[in-house]
């Protein structure tokens, strides 16, 4: 019988240019402690190999999420370096000639995670620097999470109109604080029209009525806050840092099914193969200095697609362009 418990503590602790986290191990059915490393020279390597993958995704299949990036991509990597030595690497290999999975997800695993861990810190290295913004990080948040939603719902009802298509893909070429202001006055003024709206309105699931409104206050809070055409680098590494999340999933979830399905009859499955967010939750998080937010995990509920609800409130969620 296998014993269950916590999966590892899964903190990231900066020390220089090295993040290390304690994960747990899983060998022949048994859990031990072990310590693992992110370099940050490493990790840029692999958020470029990775950089490709991430802009070839689509608005409407970026994934959302509310807790923190960093903490996830440790677990992910910690998973991928204990599936990569060659006992467990092996099985994998077994099952990728039978057909029933690619070992190349294994071997990109490492660089999906630490591409993750890049972009958040690159975000966060942004937001320090950044001066002079006064519309909180919340709102502007909240602000690309209702365009990305907004888009989603328009482009599945209206997307294929001439016009509106046409309007639509101009949208979403836009980036930056103005251009993010813009398409959210562009998108209410969608959404208010009669036509428009006749439609959308039979959309339980994804279409939210107050959706217009919200777009137009937080276009005029941008507006005003920001000034004309303040730009920087925050946004970019938000809109990155969503899609970098999105393929860390992707790549997670096979190897999760995999994992569990290998494994289920030497190890506890849920301990080693266990839910990114769910293991986020249960690990020990640190205390932050007064003022800041932690990097605590956040509540119930796993990440959906945009706009949908992400991983509790611990976090704010991480989404972009």
């Amino acid at each position: 019988m296998v014993r269950r418990r916590p999966f590892g503590g899964v903190g990231p602790k900066e020390r220089g240019f090295v993040v290390d986290y304690t994960v747990a191990h899983a060998v022949q059915g048994s859990v031990s402690s072990g310590r693992v490393s992110i370099e940050a020279g490493e990790a840029r390597q692999s958020f470029e190999a990775m950089r490709g993958a991430m802009l070839a995704l689509k608005p409407e299949e970026l994934t959302s999420m509310r807790v923190d990036p960093q903490r996830v991509a440790a677990v992910a990597h910690s998973v991928a370096v204990r599936d990569l030595l060659p006992g467990r690497r092996a099985v994998f290999e077994r099952l990728s000639v039978a057909g029933l999975y690619d070992v190349n997800v294994l071997e990109t695993l490492p660089d999906a995670a630490k591409s993750v861990w890049y972009a958040r810190q690159q975000q966060q290295v942004g937001r320090a620097e950044a001066s002079g913004a006064s519309v909180p990080d919340d709102e502007i948040q909240l602000a690309y999470e209702t365009r990305g939603r907004m888009q989603y719902v328009l482009a599945y009802h209206v997307g294929d109109d001439p016009t509106l298509g046409a309007r639509l893909k101009y949208i979403r070429e836009g980036s930056g604080h103005q251009d993010l202001a813009n398409d959210l006055e562009m998108l209410a003024d969608l959404y208010r029209r009669d036509d428009v709206r006749a439609l959308l309105e039979h959309d339980k699931k994804r279409y939210r009525p107050d959706d217009a409104e919200q777009a137009k206050r937080l276009a005029g809070r941008i507006f005003t806050g920001f000034g004309v055409g303040q730009e920087g680098e925050v946004e970019r590494w938000t809109g990155l840092l969503q899609r970098a999340v999105t393929l860390l999933l992707r790549f997670y979830d096979e190897h999760r099914v995999a994992g569990q399905f290998s494994f289920r009859r030497s190890e506890d499955v849920a301990v080693t193969y266990p839910s990114l967010f769910a293991a986020v939750r249960n690990a020990p998080s640190r205390r932050a200095p007064a003022g800041e937010p932690g990097e605590g995990p956040g509540g119930p509920g796993e990440g959906q697609g945009p706009g949908g609800p992400g991983e509790g409130q611990g976090e704010t969620p991480v989404t972009g362009v």
